[in-house]
């Protein structure tokens, strides 16, 4: 079966969302790894989890907002920075497991 261009299209941009999306996701877990094995770093997480909390939730609302108005480097840095954040308030997690 012969294949069309657009769905070649589609086929590489959702390939490439699913590898942001694993890039993203390994990042949140190496940063949670790192703070959960670091008690000083730990430490300040959990000091200060509602700081870490309520930014990563205006994070979330700020790249909603303004994800079509950005660059796409500055989108990505974003991204990529959400994810760290998140790894930082989900090491409790590795602590529970």
């Amino acid at each position: 079966m012969e294949r069309t261009q657009a769905q070649v299209q589609v086929n590489a941009f959702v390939r490439s969302v699913y590898n942001w999306m694993a890039i993203g996701l390994a990042l949140t877990g190496a940063v949670a790894w790192f703070v959960a094995h670091n008690e000083p770093v730990l430490r300040f997480v959990y000091q200060a989890r509602w700081i870490f909390f309520i930014g990563e939730l205006a994070l979330v609302f700020m790249l909603a907002s303004r994800v079509h108005k950005m660059q796409a480097s500055t989108a990505t840095g974003m991204f990529m920075f959400y994810a760290a954040l998140n790894g930082a308030t989900m090491a409790f997690i590795f602590l529970a497991y």
